[in-house]
């Protein structure tokens, strides 16, 4: 890491973040407040090469077109998010020169690399007016969604109004999906379907487009079977710019494929034979439609369905403060992004005498996440007290734990786990209720509460999580 001013002026163009040792922080701030001609200026005085570490191909254009600009050398790396973060954490703990300047995809990650200081968050003067304040802390650089988009040509355009839909057997070899084993953000997102969560969702989606109860058969949930019946009907594609390119093809009528909008830019996908997924309200639908907004972002607005007459409470439960704090907890408690919401205190009001208190409610911003885990602590950082804490919360146990194991294994199977054994026996141990297992996170997200496949008989009475 060479070029101090060099990543300060890079960031003005790409806004993106720059690796935090102590000199890179205090030139980002004493920078803050140059005009971009002293940035130049300064920039070109320095010694070495500008380095930079990218998720996206482009990253080696932009760098060359950077450095022809200013004439200011380059080095560009083409990694992957999780080549990033190894790369940085590498360099970082060993105080060793690496990147310069880092533009990755995965936003709640870069989160937390900003907290634990492994970079530094830059806002250039110029657009501080034109990015939302939520958009500037890690600084966005763009947002990226995916769409069911299809060819429109000829009488078989699929009407795609339920997921279900999707699986039917006449969808066979019609739908074009990455391989989630090559693409993080696919794996995430049917890694997402499988919690209890989403499968109610998908069961209850089910039970709309064929007017009857799912049957799981040998499936844990629906949303195990949403996905291998999918699946099924998928044929996989490389990247998302040829699958763009195979399903806009005249020979592809009727064809869907699932990739970002942006794909449609280029040249060889055939655009006019294309048309994003649009899907009919009713009852329990919605409608995607085209809309404009002022600022950028995204807003998810729900509107709950009355409550039935002979169960009150059934629908508008999901209004309340505490039910909604409650979900959040169980299902997304360590998603490293924080979870907001306005939640109401009561305080003392300002003013009143001792010997007449009166007490107001307000509506404050609450983070209800923790964000990192446990057991993705270092054991040296986690207190003995910290462990029975957790546990005793987690599992609703009186008892500390009388042992704890931590494992952490790298491999063909990565994962962390973070196992108790309990101080005193279940109340229910011994009864036919018990349930045994662990409980399995993907990336923070829990997938199921008690998967008793990752425990031998001989050990139920284990309790812990696997990440």
């Amino acid at each position: 890491m060479k070029k101090l001013l060099a990543l300060v002026l890079a960031a003005c163009l790409l806004m993106t973040v720059v690796p935090a040792f102590a000199t890179v922080a205090d030139t980002v701030a004493a920078s803050e407040n140059l005009t971009h001609d002293e940035l130049v200026e300064k920039a070109k005085a320095e010694e070495g090469t500008f380095i930079v570490y990218g998720n996206t191909s482009r990253i080696s254009t932009a760098a060359e077109n950077f450095s022809k600009l200013y004439d200011i050398p380059y080095e560009s790396n083409n990694l992957k998010d999780a080549e990033i973060y190894t790369k940085l954490e590498s360099e970082i703990k060993g105080s060793a020169k690496g990147a310069d300047m880092v533009m990755i995809q995965d936003g709640a990650q870069l989160t937390y690399a900003i907290e634990d200081g492994w970079v530094v968050n830059y806002v250039p003067a110029s657009v501080k007016d034109t990015v939302g304040e939520s958009d500037r802390n890690p600084l966005v650089h763009q947002y990226i969604n995916k769409l069911f988009i299809y060819n429109k040509l000829g009488e078989n355009v699929p009407a795609i109004k339920n997921v279900w839909e999707l699986t039917a057997p006449e969808m066979k070899g019609n739908i074009i999906f990455k391989n989630p084993e090559n693409e993080t953000v696919n794996m995430n997102f049917l890694v997402m379907l499988t919690s209890d969560a989403w499968a109610e969702k998908l069961a209850a989606a089910y039970k709309d487009w064929k007017g009857e109860e799912i049957d799981l058969g040998s499936y844990k949930n629906a949303g195990y079977k949403w996905i291998a019946e999918f699946l099924g009907n998928c044929t996989f594609g490389s990247s998302d710019t040829t699958i763009a390119e195979e399903v806009s093809q005249e020979t592809a009528a009727g064809k869907i494929g699932l990739f970002v909008l942006s794909k449609l830019r280029s040249s060889s996908v055939l655009t006019d034979n294309l048309t994003v997924a649009q899907y009919d309200a009713s009852e329990n639908g919605y409608t995607v439609e085209p809309c404009e907004k002022e600022t950028v972002g995204t807003d998810i607005i729900l509107h709950i369905k009355a409550d039935p007459e002979d169960e009150p409470g059934e629908y508008s439960q999901y209004l309340q403060e505490y039910a909604l704090k409650s979900l959040v907890k169980k299902y997304s408690d360590y998603i490293r992004f924080p979870i907001r919401m306005e939640m109401t205190r009561s305080r003392r009001k300002e003013g009143c005498p001792d010997d007449k208190v009166e007490y107001e409610d307000v509506r404050e911003w609450e983070t209800l996440n923790s964000m990192v885990p446990l057991w993705q602590r270092r054991k040296s950082e986690v207190t003995r007290e910290e462990y029975d804490k957790f546990y005793q919360e987690r599992f609703y146990q009186p008892v500390p734990p009388q042992s704890v194991i931590t494992v952490s294994a790298e491999g063909a199977v990565t994962y962390k786990a973070l196992l108790f054994l309990p101080g005193a026996a279940p109340m229910d141990y011994y009864t036919k209720d018990y349930e045994k297992g662990l409980q399995l996170y993907s990336n923070g997200v829990l997938i199921m509460d008690k998967c008793a496949d990752l425990l031998p008989e001989h050990f139920r009475f284990v309790r812990g999580v696997v990440d």
